[in-house]
């Protein structure tokens, strides 16, 4: 998961991932906001979860990261989580632009993919 939006409680959501994933514009429905902020429900349904985030993100607030960490520790759902000091948001797959310690995360997701065997051949990372 990178910045991930997983709650959609309004002091943590971002509001563009709220309307383009939900449809929802408004906060009529706070019932159907509880039942997606994935730190509310179900994250012991989740598989080995790897999330990367910047503590820098202005778009998404790297709060999300944290109480959805804090949900998968409650329920044993074992886990990776890279905190950022700099990379901001949108980074995807390093390139020239980005600098510092946020150019791992491919890296080290590759390497936690091949040691569980998800893939058998999982490509070569720079």
């Amino acid at each position: 998961m990178a910045y991930p939006v997983v709650s959609f409680q309004r002091e943590l959501t971002h509001l563009g991932s709220t309307q383009n994933l939900l449809g929802y514009k408004g906060s009529k429905e706070p019932v159907l906001l509880d039942h997606y902020s994935r730190e509310r429900n179900s994250p012991e349904c989740f598989p080995k979860t790897f999330i990367f985030h910047s503590r820098d993100d202005t778009i998404v607030s790297v709060a999300n990261t944290e109480i959805f960490v804090e949900a998968l520790q409650r329920v044993g759902v074992p886990h990776e989580v890279h905190l950022f000091p700099s990379g901001r948001h949108g980074y995807g797959l390093p390139g020239k632009h980005l600098k510092g310690a946020v150019r791992s995360w491919p890296r080290t997701n590759a390497a936690l993919v091949k040691e569980r065997g998800t893939l058998a051949h999982f490509g070569r990372i720079e």
